[in-house]
C-alpha cells in the first residue's frame, strides 16, 4: 500500500468545526446521523424543559390561589372591623357640613362677635371632621393595598414565568441547537461533502504499491513570488500531491453539484489546479529537484467547461490508481524520496 502523510485539509477543517461546539470526530458519512441524534436530543431537551417549566407554572397559580383566597378573607374581616368607624365619621362629616351650611359663609357673620365666633367654630370643626374621613379613606386604602401585595406580587411572578418560557427553552436547548446548527451547516454549506471526496481519494491512492507516496493538504509557500498566467504567485494550497514511479502529480478534489456550478460563486478548478502544480513546479526547481508536475481534478461532482487550456486530467476518483500507473518508472526511488522530504516542510504542524 501506499504511504499516506498529513491529513485531508477538509476533512481537518471539519473535525476543528466540530470540535469548536464540543462535539466528537466524526467521519463525513456519519454527520446525517449525527444530525438525526442531536436533533432528537434537542426535541428531548426541549420536552424536559417546558414540562420543568409547566410544573413551576402549576406551583405558581395553586400559590397563587391560596393567596388569594387569604387576601379576599383578610379584606372581608377588615371591612367588617372598619366598617363602625368609617358610619361613625361619616356621620361625623354629614353633621358638621349640616352645621357649617346653617352658620353660612364668613361674609354673612361679620355683624358681631358672637356670629364670627360660631363660624369660626363651624369652619373649624367641618375641617377636623374632613381630616379625620380623608385620612381614615387613605389609611383603609392603604391597608387594603397592603393586603393585595403577595397576590399581586404572584400574578406578576406569573406573568414574567409566561413571558420567559420561550427564552428559558431556548436556553436550555442552546448548546445542542449550536451544535445541531453546526452540523447542518457542515452538510448543506459543501463541507461535507468535500471532506468525503478527499478521504475517497485518499484511500483509493493509499491502494497504490509501496513505492508511492500520497501527500495531503499541502500548503506551499515559495522564496520568492511568480508570474502565472498575467497574475502573482506565491502560495498554494493542494489537496494531495502524488509521488512515485509515474512521477509527481497534484490533485485537486471537487464534489460540486450542479447547481453550484451554474451559480459560478467559485474559483475556476482548472485555473486553481493550475496555478498549484506551477507552483509545486518551480518549487521542486528551485530546491534542484525532479520537478515535472501533472494535474488532475478528482471529481464526483459536477464541473465547469475548462475554458482556459488547462491541462488537467478530470478523473473519478476509482480511475487514478490506473491512470497514474499507466506513465510507469519516470521517477527513481531515490528521488521520489527526496521530492517528499522536501514537500513534507509544507505540512501543517499540527
Amino acid at each position: 500500500m501506499a504511504k499516506v502523510i498529513g491529513q485531508s485539509g477538509a476533512y481537518r477543517q471539519l473535525l476543528a468545526e466540530l470540535r469548536q461546539v464540543g462535539l466528537p470526530p466524526h467521519t463525513p458519512s456519519q454527520l446525517p446521523d449525527l444530525l438525526e441524534v442531536l436533533k432528537q436530543e434537542a426535541g428531548a431537551a426541549e420536552a424536559i424543559a417546558r414540562a420543568e417549566l409547566d410544573r413551576t407554572e402549576a406551583a405558581i397559580v395553586e400559590r397563587l390561589s391560596m393567596a388569594e383566597l387569604l387576601m379576599n378573607s383578610q379584606i372581608v374581616e377588615y371591612e367588617r372591623e372598619a366598617e363602625p368607624k368609617r358610619n361613625q365619621l361619616g356621620i361625623a362629616l354629614a353633621e358638621a357640613e349640616k352645621i357649617a351650611k346653617e352658620v353660612g359663609p364668613f361674609w354673612r357673620n361679620l355683624f358681631s362677635f358672637t356670629s364670627i365666633w360660631r363660624w369660626w367654630k363651624s369652619f373649624n370643626a367641618l375641617m377636623e371632621a374632613e381630616n379625620d374621613f380623608d385620612w381614615f379613606n387613605g389609611d383603609y386604602a392603604r391597608h387594603l393595598r397592603q393586603l393585595r401585595k403577595p397576590a399581586e406580587a404572584l400574578k406578576d411572578e406569573l406573568s414574567q414565568h409566561r413571558l420567559g418560557r420561550e427564552d428559558h427553552v431556548a436556553r436550555r436547548v442552546s448548546d445542542i441547537a449550536r451544535k445541531e446548527k453546526c452540523v447542518r451547516h457542515l452538510m448543506e454549506e459543501g463541507q461535507q461533502a468535500g471532506a468525503a471526496a478527499e478521504l475517497e481519494v485518499i484511500d483509493r491512492l493509499s491502494q497504490l504499491s509501496d513505492d508511492w507516496f500520497v501527500l495531503s493538504d499541502v500548503r506551499l509557500e515559495a522564496g520568492r513570488w511568480y508570474r502565472y498566467e498575467g497574475t502573482h504567485l506565491r502560495t498554494a494550497q493542494l489537496d494531495h500531491v502524488l509521488v512515485g514511479p509515474g512521477g509527481v502529480f497534484v490533485i485537486e478534489t471537487k464534489n460540486w453539484s450542479r447547481g453550484f456550478v451554474e451559480s459560478g460563486d467559485y474559483f475556476n478548478p482548472f485555473i486553481q489546479v493550475g496555478r498549484a502544480s506551477y507552483l509545486c513546479h518551480v518549487t521542486l526547481e528551485a530546491a534542484g529537484l525532479p520537478s515535472r508536475t501533472r494535474s488532475i481534478i478528482a471529481t464526483r461532482g459536477h464541473l465547469p467547461e475548462n475554458k482556459v487550456d488547462a491541462r488537467a486530467k478530470v478523473l473519478p476518483p476509482e480511475g487514478m490508481v490506473g491512470y497514474v500507473n499507466w506513465f510507469g518508472s519516470q521517477l527513481a526511488p531515490n528521488d521520489a524520496a527526496r521530492v517528499v522530504r522536501h514537500l513534507e516542510h509544507f505540512l501543517p504542524k499540527n
